[in-house]
């Protein structure tokens, strides 16, 4: 770990200020965390306070100072790391249906604490009630009560917070910074373009753009056979159980579901399906389709059935030797069948 400093009893960073030198800053962060933008985001907060209060020599003991959360609500972080002081996270263990609530904490300082200093920033700054409960919606449940009774405690206060802290009136402030000009990118970083989540499945959607599929044509007897039948038994299920239902005998129900199964699967014959023959796509290819219109493969062929897509593929890179090889990292296994 990069200076990771010593943890107390019950609690942990996950990001942390490692060095501080003049123009140059480091900071470590625990690989796990970098998945969940809750945790990352306040945790990064909270660093930016830590070295707020270095770069202009506040007295600071360690990286477990409260008053570096202190600092986090007085820069405006008070609304992420309040919510990321306490938050509850469903984990499962071995066994079957065995999950429970671990608690993930941030900083020192309780979530009451930050709730009222996060109360305290609001209150001088004279927000409307509007306004006070769009923040108030950005937190949790427990935390949004903390924010709510620390407010109305400070609304009774005598003198009032204002006063207490020694803050000149509204009217005398300074205008508010420029938030546009404080998020424009970096011009001389050659970083600078976001980075793709790891955190999201980016779907199915244009992962095979100028890649060969197949057109996967059949009857659709086994799919409307099998949704007429099953459809039949489960809808004549529910409504024998009803009270007050149809009085059916035991085997009717059973017999009709096998009746339009057949139905289904002789009329299925005359109608035929067309489909994307990538398993995670499946979706249905219209006569003119050159193009899947979901995974953006390019449909070269026709086949009869999913399993033949591998070997009707590999017949086509031999015919097409200049045409590029898949990649490997978004390949998908032969097993998995096409949606229904």
């Amino acid at each position: 770990m990069l200076g990771k400093p010593s943890s107390p009893r019950g609690h942990d960073l996950v990001v942390w200020l490692a060095g501080f030198e003049r123009d140059l800053v480091k900071v470590g962060a625990e690989s796990s965390a970098m998945v969940d933008p809750h945790t990352i985001v306040a945790a990064a907060a909270r660093v930016v306070a830590h070295l707020y209060r270095r770069h202009f020599g506040l007295p600071t003991t360690d990286a477990f100072d409260p008053r570096i959360d202190l600092t986090g609500v007085f820069l405006g972080f008070g609304v992420l790391t309040a919510d990321a002081a306490l938050r509850y996270t469903v984990r499962t263990a071995a066994g079957p249906m065995q999950t429970r609530r671990a608690p993930a904490r941030l900083g020192v300082l309780s979530p009451q604490s930050l709730c009222f200093l996060l109360a305290a920033q609001l209150h001088a700054r004279v927000l409307p009630r509007a306004e006070r409960q769009r923040i108030g919606k950005l937190l949790q449940a427990n935390q949004a009560a903390f924010l709510r009774h620390a407010y109305a405690a400070l609304d009774r206060a005598e003198p009032p917070v204002s006063q207490q802290l020694g803050l000149p009136p509204p009217e005398q402030w300074p205008s508010p910074p420029d938030l546009a000009a404080l998020t424009v990118p970096f011009t001389d970083d050659p970083d600078a373009a976001p980075e793709a989540r790891r955190d999201e499945d980016p779907g199915i959607v244009g992962i095979n753009a100028g890649k060969p599929v197949f057109r996967v044509e059949r009857s659709m007897a086994a799919r409307l056979g099998r949704t007429l039948g099953m459809g039949a038994l489960m809808l004549g299920g529910v409504v024998a159980g009803m009270k007050g239902g149809l009085q059916l005998e035991a085997g009717t129900i059973p017999m009709i579901a096998v009746g339009l199964g057949v139905t289904g699967l002789v009329l299925g014959r005359f109608l035929r399906e067309s489909r994307c023959s990538e398993p995670r796509c499946g979706a249905t290819l219209a006569p003119g389709d050159k193009a899947c219109p979901r995974c953006g493969g390019d449909v070269v062929g026709v086949i009869h059935h999913p399993r033949e897509r591998l070997a009707a593929e590999e017949a086509w890179r031999r015919a097409h030797p200049d045409a590029a090889e898949p990649d490997a990292a978004q390949s998908t296994p032969a097993a998995a069948p096409p949606a229904p």
